[in-house]
């Protein structure tokens, strides 16, 4: 890229960034940190993953996906991220905070499906929906030993079909439960 083009696409990520709304709320409300100055330094973009959106600058984004390399596979990076598939300007209503990074998940997202099971479990679980809960904090041994009573296994073979050990396995790891409804009224 010529330096004019640089200038070109660092003048669009600019001038999107003044038009959206929460930026033009912070410079504002805190005019010290959002001042034009301070934006033409820290332009924030729309940095896209494979399985979510940032929304802050370029480094923040490589930041917190791990680094430029140096923490690869030791746990801190996001390795369910993906890699970056574009850059781009903001948005006028891009979510962008005055003091942190701000990601969304897309559908594909490991981390937001897991979540979205969770919940598909809580509510077919219905009065006993705490059993999720309890399912995450402790460990299998300890959840089948001490939280898995005759009315809480009654309960969790009612609403999912599973039993306690299977039920546990599906809490944890957030893999859906298929639905009971057709096979308890055909």
């Amino acid at each position: 890229m010529t330096r004019d083009e640089i200038e070109q696409v660092f003048s669009a990520a600019f001038a999107a960034a003044k038009g959206n709304k929460y930026v033009q709320r912070w410079q504002q409300e805190f005019p010290e940190l959002w001042s034009d100055e301070q934006l033409s330094r820290n332009v924030p973009l729309r940095v896209e993953f494979e399985h979510l959106y940032v929304f802050g600058t370029v480094a923040e984004a490589v930041s917190w996906a791990g680094g430029f390399g140096g923490d690869t596979g030791r746990g801190r990076n996001k390795r369910g991220w993906g890699s970056i598939v574009r850059v781009d300007p903001l948005a006028a209503d891009d979510p962008v905070d005055p003091r942190r990074v701000t990601c969304i998940h897309k559908e594909s997202s490991p981390f937001r499906q897991r979540l979205e099971a969770r919940r598909q479990i809580k509510r077919m679980m219905r009065e006993a929906s705490p059993l999720v809960q309890l399912a995450r904090r402790f460990s299998k041994r300890d959840f089948l030993k001490s939280q898995v009573t005759r009315d809480r296994l009654r309960a969790i073979r009612a609403y999912t079909g599973l039993d306690p050990g299977t039920f546990w396995q599906h809490v944890r790891r957030g893999i859906p439960i298929p639905e009971l409804q057709g096979r308890l009224f055909p």
